[in-house]
């Protein structure tokens, strides 16, 4: 995926995780359903926006099941017509004389999950965040949720990520995808006799550090702690061949 967008972005990538998924998505929207290339997902054709609210719905709807497979009950994709209403975005497998649907990847579902919890009203969206923000399953759709949505004025929105999480890598994760610092300054400010981030009992990855670091460099004048415990790095710096020299 990210040699694909480097090669359509001629040389530059997105910043964020959320960005990423987006500019993967309209670009499989673009090489599926469009004559030419689209920047927004609103400009697609009409019909071909309501079949995507359709399917970042469905999307919504199998992650809070905990589920990665459905059947078309609705007749949705039926045959003939399958190439222009999956967008591209819904593989297909044979399962006896029936087919069953799915999303590429389980990331991919819960971005698009992310999308259709986007499309809410602020009531919605914080009620689900009350009823599912401190379940593990969902703190991937929460983190693209705040890369997607604007959270500038919306400081109820974050704190209310952070009243269901005491996990202050997902935090900053969450803090990075909004790109506000804002966010950043609540993040730090929540402790108020500490003021600092502690990590504990985490296997730390490049990307975890790029976060860690957004959020450090938009409270430095007041965090007063950084506390790494028990903490590994992942094996995505051992993938690097930098890292392999050291």
């Amino acid at each position: 995926m990210i040699c694909f967008l480097y090669e359509q972005m001629e040389g530059s990538l997105p910043k964020t995780e959320s960005d990423i998924y987006k500019h993967f998505t309209l670009s499989t929207l673009t090489r599926k359903s469009q004559k030419k290339a689209i920047n927004s997902f609103s400009e697609l054709a009409e019909v071909k926006r309501e079949y995507l609210n359709k399917i970042c719905k469905i999307a919504f709807q199998m992650t809070i099941a905990r589920e990665h497979v459905f059947k078309d009950d609705e007749q949705m994709f039926s045959e003939g017509s399958t190439d222009d209403s999956s967008l591209g975005l819904i593989t297909i497998t044979l399962w006896g004389i029936r087919n069953l649907y799915s999303f590429a990847h389980l990331t991919f579902q819960e971005y698009l999950a992310a999308c259709h919890l986007s499309t809410l009203g602020e009531q919605e969206q914080m009620e689900f965040l009350s009823a599912h923000g401190k379940e593990q399953y969902m703190k991937v759709v929460i983190k693209f949720f705040c890369g997607i949505v604007s959270l500038k004025g919306r400081e109820s929105m974050f704190q209310e990520i952070m009243n269901s999480n005491e996990d202050h890598l997902f935090l900053c994760q969450c803090a990075f995808e909004s790109q506000e610092e804002s966010a950043c300054q609540s993040l730090v400010n929540s402790n108020e006799q500490n003021k600092g981030l502690l990590f504990n009992d985490h296997i730390l990855n490049p990307s975890d550090f790029v976060a860690i670091q957004y959020v450090t460099s938009k409270t430095a004048s007041h965090l007063k702690k950084l506390v790494f415990c028990s903490c590994n790095l992942g094996g995505e710096f051992f993938a690097n061949s930098y890292f392999k020299r050291l």
